[in-house]
This record gives C-alpha cells, sequence and structure tokens, in this order.
C-alpha cells in the first residue's frame, strides 16, 4: 500500500529553465502595464488627459488578466506540494 501511495506523490523536478520561463513571462507582463503608465504620464504632461481614461481601463483589465493568471499556475503549483 504504501509503494502505491509513494507512486500517487512522485516527485517533480523544476530547472532553471523552468524558472526562467516564469521569470520572463512576469517581466514582459510587467512591461506592458509599465508602458501604459508611462503613456498615462505623459498624457498628462501634454495635456492630453482624455486618453487617460480608455489608458487605464486597459492596465486594470490587463493587470486583473495577469494576476489571475498567476494565480491560477500558483495553485496548480500548490496542488503538487500536496
Amino acid at each position: 500500500m504504501n509503494s502505491m501511495v509513494q507512486l500517487d506523490k512522485q516527485v517533480k523536478f523544476y530547472d532553471a529553465g523552468d524558472l526562467l520561463d516564469a521569470h520572463a513571462l512576469a517581466q514582459s507582463q510587467l512591461s506592458w502595464i509599465g508602458a501604459l503608465v508611462s503613456t498615462v504620464k505623459q498624457n498628462k504632461e501634454l495635456g492630453k488627459e482624455w486618453h487617460n481614461a480608455e489608458l487605464l481601463e486597459i492596465a486594470q483589465y490587463l493587470s486583473g488578466l495577469f494576476a489571475e493568471d498567476h494565480q491560477v499556475k500558483s495553485k496548480k503549483y500548490e496542488s503538487e506540494l500536496e
């Protein structure tokens, strides 16, 4: 019976490539948000604030989407720990 339990809970190994992928994804997503924030700030300085409402909605949508994506992946890895 013990060997059956051990088979169900096999150890998974992750290497630097897996961590690289995760951090590259986070960097890419944060770069998008950073670009949107920079554009909003630039629009404010140039007096083009009417564009900012839509850009802020896009930033809010993307940040929510990115957070949800990370939460799903986090729960997947959490379930592997159990």
